[in-house]
């Protein structure tokens, strides 16, 4: 019942997402609908952040539930890691880069930006 409410909730927030798309390009970007976009550097970082929140999106159900079956299942006297211990990890994993995704995608574009352009000499825009 847990996975099936959170697909609902997920569904729900997306639908809305669609729904205000223009209200909230407005407030979050400063654009009316239908203008273009000032600059194409604010594209990637848009780019990072949409995956950050689809991979934090998809290992979130996973987490809780991971985290419910560590506390059902803890045994103090098991050696070595377990499946839930497992899931839990990477599903812990996958939040933290999904979150950094999200919060520090200005970065991660400044960082793809060295490195796409590490070692070529441009002059004249061209290669």
């Amino acid at each position: 019942t847990v996975q099936v409410a959170l697909v609902v909730m997920f569904a729900g927030v997306g639908t809305w997402l669609f729904v205000c798309a223009p209200s909230l390009g407005v407030r979050w970007f400063g654009a009316t609908p239908g203008t273009a976009t000032r600059s194409a550097s604010i594209l990637p970082s848009i780019a990072f952040a949409a995956v950050g929140l689809f991979v934090l999106l998809d290992a979130l159900p996973m987490f809780v539930l991971s985290v419910v079956a560590v506390v059902r299942e803890v045994d103090l006297y098991a050696t070595g890691l377990t499946s839930s211990w497992r899931e839990l990890i990477s599903s812990l994993l996958r939040l933290v880069l999904g979150v950094g995704l999200v919060l520090g995608s200005g970065g991660v574009v400044r960082l793809w930006e060295r490195l796409s352009n590490a070692g070529l000499n441009r002059r004249n825009d061209t290669a």
